[in-house]
């Protein structure tokens, strides 16, 4: 995803991550990432959501519930 900018392929391999192992909260967070990058805030929004319901004691995660929000005031 960051290295190459191949958002379609990048955006399959999330979401195949995702359905092989829907409770793994870092293929959320990444996954926030992409969607935030390609303008889909709301979906980013849910995602990094769930990713903070996963890892609730985590810092990192609730960082990432912000910068998606953020991110959808800069779009």
């Amino acid at each position: 995803m960051l290295d190459n900018w191949n958002w379609e392929d990048a955006e399959r391999e999330f979401r195949l991550a995702i359905s092989l192992k829907p409770d793994y909260p870092t293929a959320h967070y990444w996954y926030t990432t992409l969607l935030a990058l390609r303008g889909r805030s709301s979906e980013s929004i849910v995602s990094s959501e769930k990713a903070r319901e996963l890892e609730p004691f985590s810092s990192q995660y609730d960082v990432n519930v912000a910068r998606a929000f953020l991110l959808r005031k800069r779009v």
